[in-house]
């Protein structure tokens, strides 16, 4: 027969488990349970990408033309060594080049090595283009183009303040002109038909040239109005109906 200890153990663990079953009976009715999910109203964040954002680049500046402007260029004679026999007497062309060169490059020259320079540049012409004599503003910027490999941009239409923005940008400016508009003294009469220059620099009523078509036209200056009204293109010879034209010349490739 059991003790009676042992009836005492037994009652003991019938009312452990039915006090378990009791609490997991309440804790299972009170537990707090997630709602089904309605899958109408399901929201499904997508990942923000942030705007790419564009480089900002500054408005243009308008170039500020000071009163007087100066480009430090070099002159050289188109009759270096005083012989203005061929090719020397239709080299105005050659010579402004070499003048905006020695300035873009820093060469040194002398008179036997500018009238040689011109030598070479006329029998570069003859050879690749078959002439070398009267290039007109497109031909002349190629020319600079293909045989000193700067850049070279021939503008038409031109205003006085457009060569002055060039200047300003550290740009030489060459233009054509109809020689004998220009007046001036030096030449030998009747002065060249056609006659390309140097535009160095200004001041308030002068552009500033070095003038190859005489050995006195180093820092040469003309009046605006005269210098205007004779910027011609060649035209084919008819210089008096050419076109304003004028070449810009940088490092730039």
């Amino acid at each position: 027969m059991r003790s009676k200890i042992d009836k005492i153990l037994e009652i003991i663990a019938v009312l452990a488990v039915i006090g378990v079953i009791i609490e997991g009976i309440y804790l299972y009715a009170h537990w707090p349970r997630q709602e089904p999910l309605d899958s109408d109203n399901i929201v499904i964040e997508e990942p923000v990408e942030e705007p790419i954002k564009e480089p900002i680049e500054d408005p243009p500046v308008d170039i500020v033309l000071p009163d007087s402007f100066d480009l430090d260029i070099p002159f050289l004679c188109q009759a270096p060594l005083g012989d203005w026999r061929s090719p020397f007497d239709h080299a105005c062309e050659e010579a402004t080049i070499l003048m905006v060169h020695y300035y873009l490059s820093g060469e040194q020259f002398s008179p036997e090595t500018g009238s040689q320079d011109i030598r070479n540049m006329v029998g570069f012409q003859e050879e690749n283009y078959g002439f070398a004599e009267d290039t007109a503003t497109k031909e002349t910027a190629q020319l600079i183009r293909d045989y000193y490999g700067y850049q070279a941009k021939a503008y038409y239409d031109i205003s006085l303040e457009d060569i002055k923005k060039e200047l300003v940008k550290g740009n030489p400016v060459i233009v054509p002109t109809a020689g004998r508009l220009l007046g001036n003294p030096n030449y030998a009469s009747p002065g060249p038909l056609l006659h390309m220059l140097v535009i160095k620099g200004y001041t308030p009523t002068h552009f500033i040239t070095n003038d190859s078509g005489t050995r006195m036209g180093a820092d040469y200056v003309y009046f605006y109005e005269v210098l205007e009204n004779s910027i011609h293109d060649w035209a084919e010879g008819d210089v008096y109906t050419g076109r304003s034209a004028m070449i810009s010349v940088s490092l730039d490739r």
